[in-house]
């Protein structure tokens, strides 16, 4: 094997090397001259859109200042990775039908997880090979075509995705191109970053940059480090924003490159512990020998520090200080939740607001059913809208402050519980957050929010036993009256076989 192969985080390098990597293939921005907001305008047979999951989990910023920039993200589902994405970013040519124009497009190529494959190799092969792409896959198709359709997307033909070939001399001369491009960062900076990253103190920043990381730059940032830390790092080249969070950028991405020096928060000491390391990898890549780090602690030590590679759903803060006596109880204290993306739907930022505000402890169906009067359909299961309100049933139940009365605590978890067992109609749903405990809570409490009869009949989807529990359980709550009534309205206008059977079969 060649030098330049032996950096830690190929290692250990599959033998013989694939020949080749295929991917798939996506386009989200804003379509020309269309009345609709930002959407997948075309993608691949096999490109995984995750519901509108994926988007936001690519989201940087206000993404107000758009450049050609690079970006890479390892992301997972339900704890288990599902693949790495290598994005380029540019200025989209698009007007929207109101005239607005300065949109950030972007390309992204998806490459599904393999164990046996480093992400670095991955990185250093398929962030390059995004750099010549354009709308030229769509630009020409876009007219004349069912925009108003929000599911509709153009095709991106096989010819489109050809393989990216594979071999140790282009790796080297990838490699190559990359290490020496980062000589335009500078060092401390670089070394600061490497220990942030090694102590796992998120987002790591470099800054002082006239323009964005090229793709072969941004993939060799990640070849000193531990091969577990590299496979979960994700990798933002440049942030095209005025305006950012640093905090919310870290949510998605642990190293931003950043159009202007800010001042960063101190090095934790832990991170202080790691810049010996941090310095031996800038030596290692200013000098071309990843033989230097054979020794770095961190090479063996930094595994502890390692997150996996992020959800779809951020994980939320599992510590409780609402937990403890000794503060003191304050009004308008909020749960520390996982929070919805900025354009998930209205009702969605409703529920959350609910769910973590201490002091509301009723939603009435009544009032979301007049703040929707065109009524509300189950989320997709894979949403991350639908991951979410599963999500927030086991947050609050956690989080029940000391002061909070236990049987009315439970009623605002059941009432999570009533809205996740109809918008996310899946036969894992009961499993994940459970009937209503409380007896006061009827599982069907919101079923009045699905207006529709093809609404309602999307419950069939809980399968027959989840369908026949939440019947069931809705009927033995005597709090609210009239369930009879509607599953028998229910029964004579759903067109399912299957509802039928199960609404006779509890109701006799």
């Amino acid at each position: 094997m060649i030098a330049s192969l032996t950096w830690p985080a190929l290692q250990p390098a599959p033998q013989p090397l694939p020949s080749q990597l295929d991917y798939a293939r996506g386009v989200w921005g804003k379509v020309h001259g269309a009345s609709s907001d930002f959407r997948w305008i075309a993608y691949s047979d096999g490109f995984n859109r995750y519901g509108n999951g994926l988007e936001r989990e690519l989201n940087l910023g206000a993404e107000d200042n758009p450049c050609k920039a690079f970006f890479w993200r390892p992301l997972s589902r339900n704890t288990q990775p599902v693949g790495y994405y290598a994005v380029v970013g540019y200025p989209s040519r698009a007007a929207d039908a109101a005239g607005r124009q300065g949109f950030l497009e972007k390309q992204v190529l998806e490459w599904p997880c393999s164990a046996d494959l480093p992400a670095a190799l991955g990185a250093l092969l398929l962030l390059p090979a995004t750099a010549p792409w354009t709308d030229d896959i769509w630009w020409s198709r876009y007219r004349e075509q069912p925009w108003s359709q929000p599911e509709f997307a153009l095709p991106i033909a096989a010819a489109e995705c050809m393989p990216v070939t594979c071999s140790e001399a282009l790796l080297a001369d990838i490699i190559e191109r990359g290490l020496q491009a980062l000589t335009a960062v500078d060092p401390e900076t670089l070394r600061e970053c490497y220990a942030r990253l090694l102590a796992g103190q998120r987002p790591a920043c470099l800054h002082g940059l006239s323009q964005p990381l090229a793709p072969e730059a941004l993939a060799a940032l990640l070849l000193p480090l531990p091969r577990p830390v590299a496979d979960s790092l994700s990798l933002a080249g440049w942030i095209p924003a005025h305006r950012y969070s640093l905090e919310e950028l870290g949510k998605r991405w642990d190293l931003l490159v950043l159009p202007k020096a800010i001042a960063m928060p101190a090095l934790s000491s832990k991170a202080e512990r790691q810049l010996e390391a941090a310095g031996r990898m800038v030596e290692a890549l200013w000098e071309r020998k990843p033989g230097l780090l054979a020794a770095t602690p961190a090479v063996t030590t930094a595994v502890d520090t390692v997150r996996e590679p992020q959800t779809f759903v951020e994980k939320a803060v599992t510590a409780n200080p609402l937990s403890d006596p000794a503060r003191p109880i304050l009004p308008g204290a909020l749960l520390t939740l996982t929070e919805p993306g900025p354009n998930a739907p209205s009702f969605i930022h409703e529920l959350y607001e609910f769910a973590r505000a201490v002091d509301r402890r009723w939603l009435d169906p009544t009032s979301l059913e007049a703040n929707y009067p065109q009524g509300l359909s189950p989320l997709p299961i894979q949403s991350s809208e639908a991951n979410l309100l599963c999500r927030w049933v086991r947050e609050v139940e956690s989080q029940r402050p000391f002061y909070a009365d236990k049987a009315q605590w439970q009623v605002k978890v059941d009432l999570l519980r009533a809205l996740a067992l109809i918008l996310v109609p899946d036969p894992d749903t009961p499993a994940q957050v459970g009937l209503p405990q409380s007896g006061r809570i009827p599982a069907l409490l919101y079923a009045v929010l699905l207006r529709e009869p093809g609404t309602r009949d999307a419950l069939v989807a809980l399968g027959t036993d989840g369908l026949s529990e939440i019947i069931r359980q809705s009927l033995d709550c005597r709090m609210i009256q009239g369930m009879r009534s509607w599953l028998s309205a229910w029964r004579r206008q759903t067109s399912e076989e299957l509802i039928r059977k199960i609404i006779d079969a509890v109701l006799d």
